[in-house]
């Protein structure tokens, strides 16, 4: 664990290095982490309440560590791109901007950017787990589409009932399973009330210091006052 947070590390400083961003990297360390665990506890248990099911479904515990461990290197680049938007916006409200206003960009921003990466990568996740979402739970518009080829599956899953176990896992699930665009959404929406509120915590735990005024404050041209005396020669 020391080893990869010493890696993130040594990555967030090179980017930092190579572009004109300035923010902690303590902070971006500390949002990564908390996003892939927490925000990945968080979509885990709703996938599990929600009747979720993998092929070869690991143990709780375990699953909830691999599909988190798998996202890091996505919710890593989302949160440097989005504490380098967020700084974008900050310099353009001007130096007048308010502890309240920089909260709200850059939380909006992480939070945000991190969702909608998470829910396009959702699908990939399905297919190389052969995980189903069931649509009974959360896509009541889709039940009468469903209805209508009930027949027709159920025929199709009867004729293949002695095939190998994965296409009879996949085969039984057919008539309930949500479809991609509509679980792309519901993911990301489930991923925003998470980040929203893990990145609300951390902004208040830093009080803004680290990763909002402070950012802020690096990134603005202020010129230094003259000095009230002057040395006389």
């Amino acid at each position: 664990m020391k080893n990869t947070v010493d890696s993130m590390r040594h990555w967030f400083t090179r980017l930092l290095e190579r572009t004109e961003a300035k923010f902690s990297v303590l902070v971006a360390l500390t949002l990564t982490l908390a996003l892939t665990y927490g925000g990945g506890l968080w979509l885990h248990l709703l996938h599990q309440a929600n009747g979720a099911t993998e092929l070869n479904q690991p143990p709780p515990v375990i699953h909830w560590l691999r599909d988190s461990t798998l996202m890091l290197p996505l919710v890593l680049v989302s949160v440097f791109t989005a504490l380098v938007f967020a700084q974008w916006l900050l310099v353009r409200f001007g130096p007048a901007t308010p502890l309240i206003l920089e909260s709200i960009v850059v939380v909006a921003s992480v939070a945000l950017i991190t969702s909608v990466v998470l829910a396009w990568a959702s699908p990939i996740h399905d297919s190389l787990f052969r995980a189903q979402h069931p649509a009974r739970h959360h896509q009541g518009d889709a039940k009468v589409l469903l209805a209508l080829q009930q027949d027709d599956e159920a025929e199709t899953s009867f004729a293949l009932q002695h095939d190998d176990a994965e296409t009879s896992f996949a085969l039984q699930h057919d008539d309930e399973e949500m479809l991609t665009v509509p679980h792309i959404l519901y993911d990301g929406s489930l991923a925003l009330v998470g980040n929203l509120v893990l990145s609300s915590i951390l902004f208040a735990l830093f009080r803004g210091r680290l990763w909002g005024r402070r950012a802020a404050r690096r990134i603005r041209v202020v010129k230094p006052a003259l000095p009230a005396r002057m040395s006389r020669g």
